[in-house]
Formats: C-alpha cells, structure tokens, sequence
C-alpha cells in the first residue's frame, strides 16, 4: 500500500510488500491502511520535523509530542520554566510539540518584546487557543484579534490605567490585611501554612473585590464558595482544552461536558451576568470601585457598543487572567524569598 509524502522538495514513498501466506490472507485492508498511515506518521514525526534557528526539547513522542513529559495540565508552568532554563538560554526561545502542534515558547524579555511589538498585525494567537478561550466564553480581549482586540483593548484600558488601579488598592489592603492576621495568629502556636493554597485564596478573593464587586473571603472562610470552585475548574479546563489537538467542544450539545468543564462554565458566567445586571443601573462612571462597573457604565454611554456576550468574556478574562498570573508570580516570589540564604529575609522583617 504505497503511502506518498511530501516534504519541501523530498518526496518519499513508505510501502509494503504482498504477501501471499495464509496467516496474511484474513487481515483486514483497513488494518494495513492504518498500519501504513502510523509508520507514516512516525516516519514524519522523527524524519521530516522541521529544523529550526532555536533548540527543540528532545524526546517528542508521536501523537503526544512532550506532552507526556507534562503529565497533568497543573504541571506545565513548572516544566515550561525547567525547560527554559535547559534550552532557552542561548536564545530566549525553544521549542516544544503539544498532541502533534509546534509551540514556540519565548523565555527572555527582550524576544517577548520583539514579537509584542508585532501584534495583532503580524502576530495571531493560536487558533486552537482562540477556540478554547471563547468556549469557556472568556471571548475577550486575551482571545480577540483585529477589529475586536481594538474595540476590547479601548473598553478594558481605562479600567486597568493608573488612576483606576488606585481606587483598588482598598480592596487590595483589606484582603492582604486578613492573610496577615492570619498567618500570624498561626505562626503564635508554631504552625505552618501551604503557600500555594493561601496564595490562591488571597488572589481570589482580591480578584473578587477589584473585578467584581464580590467579597468571597476565602481567606478566612472553612469552606470554598461556589464562584471560586467553579472559577478552578474552568482554570483547568481552558489549559486542558488549548493542548488539545481536537475541539471536541464544539461538538453540538454535549462536547462543552466532555472534559467536564460545561457545568462550572455555565455556573461561572451565570454569576458574571449578575454581577453585570447589578452595575448596569450605574448612569455614570464617577465613584466605581471594580473594574465590571468601569467598563458596564463606558459602555452604556458608547456609540460602539460591545455584545453581551463580548462584555461577559472581558470581565471573565480579567478575573481568570488575574488570578492565575498573581497565584503564579507571587508563589514563586514567596519560594525564591524562603530559599535565599543572602540576609533577604530579615531585610524585609526590618
């Protein structure tokens, strides 16, 4: 069964010979064909991958590529630094393959800024991760391009601009003041305290405050309120479905619950819709204190107005974008603080 293949100006042509025995005479012509198209496959993966300028992460496996090195979704920032520090110091780029897709990945601000610079003319975003955002109906400025990044980027500026960051910092000094009486009560009997966990409830609860309007207090509370479960799992469930190579989610009625993400994904926007309905009596934008308010009351007064569902995506892009970014970067500040040996420490105790 010749298979032909073309790369560049190579072509080659992977077949098999006929065989008259018996033992061959009952296998399926279907079983030969998908035969055929798996050594093809792998022929491709380990023959004809595509040289590039940076280096590649070895041992990309077909079908999964390094995935298999990733493990859970949870994981992927930490290999994504492991790996940087590996292969990207040369060049500040590397590259690695998520289920059969090259990703180039940017580890140095000066290449990060190179490419910025180009975008949204030059440079797109992933289509499958364009697809995995808008099916947790985050459709907004961190998903959009063209036209739509402009008109998003012009309604979320004004709320993100110096003067407006100040009017949150109150929400900020309430929420960081009730880790610090916790923590330090805990320190009292000699305890300790998950960092990883904490910082996810501090961010969370902040997020809550500045981009909603919504105390959820996790902090101090026993249990987890329903908005921060269901903010979790669609946390999860966007990483899991960007690395996916197939977008079984849009397959009609049920591809939102496969990876069962549709419940909270529903939950979730349900309470930014409340959250919307509740600024939407607002008649100016004077005296806000959340960022939903902010860009609820613009667009009430704006000749070009965005969809609702436009709308829901940007207030849900900052809320999920926020938290995870904060939970990451100050996780890792807390870890680098905890492991310096230089005196840092009792610097910043002073």
């Amino acid at each position: 069964i010749p298979i032909p293949y073309s790369h560049k100006n190579n072509n080659t042509m992977f077949g098999f010979a006929a065989s008259n025995d018996a033992e061959w005479s009952n296998v399926s012509p279907f079983a030969s064909v998908a035969t055929a198209m798996l050594v093809a496959t792998v022929a491709n993966h380990y023959l004809f991958r595509k040289k590039t300028k940076w280096p590649q992460v070895p041992w990309s496996l077909p079908f999964v590529g390094n995935y298999w090195e990733i493990a859970t979704p949870e994981n992927i920032v930490h290999k994504l630094h492991e790996w940087a520090d590996k292969y990207g110091g040369e060049h500040g780029v590397y590259q690695i393959n998520m289920m059969g897709v090259d990703y180039v990945v940017l580890c140095r601000e000066d290449v990060n800024l190179q490419v910025q610079k180009q975008r949204p003319r030059k440079v797109y975003r992933n289509a499958t991760l364009r697809s995995a955002v808008r099916s947790v109906n985050s459709d907004g400025l961190f998903a959009s391009e063209g036209s739509n990044w402009k008109q998003d980027k012009r309604m979320s500026g004004p709320a993100l601009n110096h003067a407006s960051i100040v009017r949150y910092f109150p929400s900020i000094r309430l929420v960081t003041n009730r880790l610090v009486e916790k923590w330090t009560e805990i320190a009292k009997d000699g305890g300790i305290v998950i960092a990883n966990e904490e910082m996810q409830k501090l961010f969370l609860d902040i997020s809550g405050l500045i981009f909603c309007g919504e105390d959820f207090d996790t902090v101090r509370a026993s249990g987890t309120v329903s908005a921060a479960k269901q903010l979790k799992s669609v946390g999860r469930t966007v990483i899991f479905r960007m690395l996916s190579p197939i977008w079984y989610w849009n397959i009609p009625l049920i591809g939102q619950y496969l990876d069962g993400g549709g419940f909270a994904i529903n939950g979730l926007t349900k309470f930014i819709e409340e959250v919307m309905e509740k600024f939407d009596n607002k008649t100016n934008n004077e005296g806000y204190t959340t960022f939903a308010e902010k860009i609820v009351s613009m667009n009430k007064s704006d000749s070009d107005k965005l969809p609702k569902q436009r709308m829901i995506g940007n207030i849900l892009t900052m809320f999920n974008g926020s938290t995870d970014t904060s939970i990451s970067s100050m996780t890792t500040s807390l870890w680098q603080l905890a492991i310096d040996e230089t005196g840092l420490q009792d610097e910043i105790a002073k």
